[in-house]
């Protein structure tokens, strides 16, 4: 039996670049970007704040005095710190200043290096959680994965999207982590503490920041309160057309591609991250009166952890950061809504049926890439429309990401592959978000069938209007005018490539010669073709016949003509 992975991620953090005591300032902005990881693969991802933010809160504490010997110098901490922006209310920053350049190994050096920064809530000097560093090579600005403890409670907070980070390119002396401001619910004051561990089991390599008290913090910006009740949105009214040559390319996939992305965001949870995307929606008055502006659809399991919370981080293509809010789960379907006061421009979901040979693109965050295409066919399309499959690579990031069409409409969201295959990626479809996600009705059906053209719509399609092709199916067995799996298999094919087809035309070849037997087996030969072939599509014109040739090669097979 094939395993599934589902395709969820791992890690996080939008990063704002910390420049170090050094400098005194913060440094230039960085590109987040987000990866995802698949059944337990953890993935270094990366963040940017938006060029916009401002720092409106920076609590640096004294110099570190003290260094024990034998702590190499990117492990000797100067100072820890703290920090707010004004376009990131809703999260904590929290940075280590080192004596000289961190290294992409760092903390994944086999020797159990790690760094945390520790948060004492209650005023009594003594650590009450800790933000952690995970065993991960750091890469350029990417972002990895962080862990929050309850140390009292020794336990994993969950629900959080915490992250760490730092800026290789730049030579950066620092790490950074960040948290959503309502993952442990801090008071308005606290003490932090910063430490690092050069050899994790000697217990002797380590530095602390400040050397032995916390240095007391505020958080001053005002973060916004979590929102529940939320109702669900309802299926917005379209004007819908059919897909012009569905199996083509698009006509402009350099520009297609970037539009669909600013609809794209990713979606931080605990210790995993995915992707989530726009739909075009009517949200409610009572939601839109609360700030709500956009809603997200996503996969059930990639917020599963943040469930109880309601809540978890969204970033953009541009690296803004918001919090969403859970308004609905479907567990069985494996869907989830999400909204948000981020503005972002929707996708619509509504619209032709897809079908097999259909091109389709996957934009997500495989491997820790950030807006990365794919791109393939509709590979199968399963008898009851709830999933298909997809030849387009999915990967490690792209779970709840949109599966689009030739024209950036959704059909489905990204949802798990077969362990150790490629090619073989499935997407639960876009009408099972109106059975627990979206508010439908049966006057607007998410998939339909029989659409009309869009006005002035052209047929991009290399084969159009007033065109034929022609194609010889494979050889048949002597004596025997019954089709085998590989003439179906080609006849399927030209259908499913060809879907301006209106005229399939099947011809036998006969030799000048041809007795009356052959004369008869070429033209049950003919009938086979033209059979399944309106078996496979009842909506053909189809005829056969037979046709005398010289060429020795061709007697005896079977030629299809294609007309629209």
């Amino acid at each position: 039996m094939w395993a599934e992975n589902f395709l969820t991620a791992a890690s996080l953090s939008p990063t704002t670049a910390y420049s170090g005591r050094s400098q005194g300032r913060l440094g230039p902005m960085l590109r987040k970007v987000i990866a995802s990881f698949a059944t337990a693969l953890m993935i270094a991802v990366a963040a940017v704040t938006p060029a916009s933010a401002e720092i409106r809160n920076l609590q640096e504490s004294p110099a570190d005095q003290a260094t024990m010997a034998g702590v190499p110098s990117n492990f000797d901490l100067l100072n820890v710190a703290y920090a707010e922006f004004s376009d990131n209310p809703d999260f904590h920053y929290f940075f280590l200043d080192f004596g000289s350049r961190v290294t992409a190994k760092q903390f994944d050096d086999a020797r159990g290096s790690w760094a945390m920064v520790m948060i004492d809530v209650d005023g009594d000097n003594e650590e009450d959680y800790r933000i952690e560093t995970g065993e991960e090579t750091l890469v350029g600005n990417l972002t990895s994965p962080a862990n929050v403890w309850d140390v009292k409670l020794d336990r994993e907070v969950r629900g959080c999207s915490a992250g760490f980070y730092s800026d290789l390119a730049n030579a950066a002396a620092w790490i950074g982590f960040r948290i959503p401001y309502n993952c442990l619910k801090l008071p308005r004051t606290v003490g932090i503490q910063g430490y690092s561990d050069f050899i994790s089991d000697d217990d002797k390599s380590y530095d602390y920041a400040p050397d032995s008290s916390f240095f007391k913090v505020t958080h001053r910006l005002a973060a916004n309160s979590t929102i529940t009740n939320l109702a669900a949105p309802t299926i917005a009214s379209e004007t819908l057309y059919t897909v012009g040559s569905p199996g083509a390319a698009p006509a402009d996939l350099v520009a297609l591609s970037p539009s669909v992305l600013k609809s794209v965001v990713t979606v931080f949870c605990g210790q995993g991250l995915g992707t989530g995307w726009a739909a075009r929606v009517s949200i409610p008055a009572s939601v839109s009166s609360k700030g709500i502006k956009t809603f997200l659809v996503t996969n059930h399991h990639v917020i599963e952890d943040c469930i109880d919370s309601g809540e978890v981080t969204l970033t953009d293509v541009n690296g803004n950061d918001a919090v969403g809010f859970i308004a609905s789960a479907d567990e069985q379907n494996d869907l989830a809504g999400i909204y948000t006061s981020m503005s972002l421009p929707t996708l619509s979901f509504r619209g032709e049926r897809p079908q097999q040979g259909w091109w389709v693109g996957v934009l997500g965050t495989p491997r820790g890439l950030d807006g990365y295409l794919t791109t393939g066919i509709v590979s199968k399309v399963v008898q009851d429309g709830s999933e298909f499959g997809v030849s387009a690579s999915l990967n490690p990031g792209n779970s709840g990401g949109p599966i689009f069409d030739r024209e950036g409409r959704v059909l489905g969201v990204a949802t798990y592959k077969l362990v150790d295959s490629e090619g073989l990626g499935f997407a639960r479809s876009t009408p099972l978000l109106c059975q627990n996600i979206i508010k439908c009705d049966s006057a607007s059906p998410v998939w339909l069938t029989g659409l009309s053209q869009r006005p002035g719509q052209a047929n991009p399609d290399p084969v159009g209007q007033g065109n034929t092709k022609v194609s010889t199916l494979p050889g048949f067995a002597a004596k025997s005018s019954k089709l085998n799996a590989t003439q179906q298999n080609s006849i399927n094919r030209l259908l499913v490539l060809n879907d301006w087809v209106a005229k399939f035309i099947c011809t036998g070849v006969i030799a000048p010669n041809a007795s009356s037997a052959d004369k008869a087996l070429a033209r049950a030969r003919a009938k086979a073709a033209c059979d399944f072939a309106l078996r496979r599509d009842p909506g053909l014109a189809t005829f056969f016949q037979t046709k005398v040739s010289t060429s020795r090669s061709a007697a005896g097979k079977v030629l299809v003509t294609l007309k629209d």
